[in-house]
């Protein structure tokens, strides 16, 4: 009568450690997931966005108001705990680079910094005083100009905004960088000329 083959396993300690680490990932991560979502009942789950947005309006002024006034800060957003998330003026005088994909935020963060400075006043006790804010927008469009209009304004600035749009001359205000207050107009055009010059000569330096 034919006997049935036999197998034999050899599996190594190394193979047996790698396993069971495997297994201890697996079963952790299922536990971590569960914890993470905090549920309020046998089916109803509150997502962390949810958690995070569900905050009143006048408590969110309260905060921006006291990171403008006591903090010399803009609030940028919360983070998982609730906690605003703030960026002083001595941190901002620093060079800042916003880097994302399309649709990430990032116009949306200058938005609301901007917004911010617009409704801000710096300075000592008694002289506080408005931001003065140059924006370059190199889009080429005014959609996000338009976007600024309502909140500039509500801080009451229309009369300190100046638009300067080559391709848009009906709304553009008019530069002339060669104007002079005075009789001494001469040394102001020769000051633009000799700048354009210097430009054209440091481009013809790296292009060679």
């Amino acid at each position: 009568m034919p006997q049935s083959p036999k197998y034999a396993w050899f599996i190594r300690d190394e193979q047996i450690a790698e396993a069971t680490l495997w297994l201890l990932l697996i079963v952790d991560g299922g536990v971590h997931r569960r914890s993470a979502v905090p549920s309020s009942g046998p089916n109803q789950r509150t997502s962390l966005a949810e958690a995070t947005t569900d905050r009143p309006a006048t408590r969110e002024r309260e905060l921006v108001e006291k990171a403008w006034n006591e903090e010399n800060a803009v609030v940028l957003g919360y983070d998982v705990h609730g906690q605003p998330w703030k960026w002083n003026d001595e941190t901002r005088v620093m060079q800042a680079l916003v880097l994302g994909q399309t649709g990430s935020g990032k116009t949306t963060l200058l938005r609301n910094i901007i917004t911010q400075d617009l409704m801000r006043r710096v300075g000592p006790p008694g002289e506080r005083k408005k931001i003065p804010m140059v924006i370059f927008d190199g889009k080429g469009d005014l959609e996000f100009f338009h976007s600024l209009l309502p909140y500039i304004h509500r801080a009451g600035r229309m009369a300190d905004l100046r638009l300067l749009n080559p391709p848009g001359l009906t709304l553009s205000v008019q530069y002339n960088p060669f104007a002079s207050e005075d009789d001494n107009y001469m040394a102001q055009v020769s000051h633009g000329i000799w700048i354009v010059q210097s430009a054209q000569t440091s481009s013809s330096r790296s292009i060679n």
